[in-house]
């Protein structure tokens, strides 16, 4: 009988075995995971659903976006965005370069629909652009670029973190933000995140909800949206076992941790401006139904002051007493009592820009 002189080691036939085992269940998985994107069975991954020109964001604090690149046609009614060109970034601006330009002054603007210019055709006619036209007026010899991150129904603490998940790509120099009355209510969109909600089935929901618990899980993130199969089976089983009463995500609880919108968002603001060294100025845009010398919001505005207070390096103008200079009735400066129309959009810009220019 023969016998093998050189018997092969059994460590070398054990990693053998392994590697064969290890290219089964690559193969068995590869298989599964191939069926289960034909088959597409619930819960689907969640996609951005689209409503008049917005879409569900992935990021909890902001909860909607404008949709980026979008065109939204329309009717021509107030709110219908039927001018809104929305660039490739999710803003109504033009298009932006991430390259800045050596010696030039790069400022971003924060809002919401009145800073994105809600019933303004033209979006060179918003204040932030007006700006960004007075400054280059008044600063021939250096490039300046002001960019409108307006989203409408935006409260402070979304915006803020629209400057950092967007804005701080940009390398600013300049944060202005609009404040306008009703940033104190996270619940002030018209409507826009509850009818993106409304456009997904109850198991979409539910990825959305636990997608928005998980919003610190990078690495798990990634792999569930890498792989279907993975998102199937972690859905499946986690429909076995059902949450806690208190596990589901609390926007109230999880991201404004039980302050207002505007306490968190100039919290954020104080703590990006700190380890980016950019300017920060809050300028108080008020809403326009002063008449006859009396403001019935000035208790508000006081509230912004004395939240900003304890961060002294954000610097909060108060625009109301030279707007009460220019107009005698806030109603001539707008189309509704909050959204500024074409004058009242200039005279935003002009007070802006004088306050930026220390030409009080």
């Amino acid at each position: 009988m023969d016998v093998n002189p050189y018997p092969r080691p059994a460590v070398a036939q054990g990693w053998r075995k392994l590697a064969l085992s290890v290219a089964g269940l690559v193969l068995v998985l590869g298989g599964a995971e191939v069926v289960i994107r034909l088959v597409d069975p619930p819960p689907r991954v969640l996609r951005h659903v689209n409503v008049a020109g917005y879409r569900l964001s992935s990021n909890p604090v902001r909860k909607y976006e404008y949709t980026p690149g979008r065109f939204p046609a329309g009717d021509g009614a107030f709110y219908d965005h039927r001018h809104f060109t929305i660039n490739s970034h999710g803003f109504r601006d033009d298009e932006w370069c991430l390259a800045k330009e050596p010696h030039s002054m790069r400022i971003l603007v924060l809002g919401d629909s009145v800073t994105a210019g809600n019933g303004i055709e033209n979006p060179r006619d918003t204040y932030p652009k007006q700006l960004e036209r007075l400054l280059r007026e008044a600063l021939p010899g250096r490039t300046v670029e002001v960019f409108n991150m307006g989203v409408g129904g935006y409260h402070t603490l979304q915006e803020v973190e629209t400057l950092r998940e967007v804005g701080l790509s940009f390398n600013p120099d300049m944060v202005l933000v609009g404040f306008v009355i009703n940033d104190f209510d996270e619940d002030m969109d018209g409507g826009v995140y509850q009818n993106l909600l409304n456009q997904l089935g109850g198991e979409e929901r539910g990825v959305l909800s636990d997608a928005f618990t998980r919003t610190t899980w990078r690495a798990g993130q990634h792999l569930l949206g890498a792989s279907r199969l993975l998102f199937f089976a972690y859905y499946r089983l986690k429909s076995l076992n059902p949450p806690r009463p208190d596990a589901g995500f609390d926007y109230r609880r999880d991201v404004l941790k039980n302050q207002n919108a505007v306490e968190r968002g100039l919290e954020l603001l104080s703590q990006l401006q700190a380890s980016r060294s950019f300017e920060a100025r809050v300028f108080l845009i008020p809403a326009f139904d002063w008449k006859d010398g009396r403001y019935p919001h000035e208790a508000l505005h006081r509230q912004v002051e004395k939240i900003a207070a304890p961060y002294p390096a954000l610097v909060v103008t108060d625009l109301l007493p030279g707007l009460m200079r220019k107009a005698a009735e806030g109603g001539a400066l707008a189309f509704d009592g909050l959204h500024p129309n074409r004058r009242g959009h200039r005279l935003l810009a002009e007070a802006m820009a004088d306050e930026i220019l220390g030409r009080r």
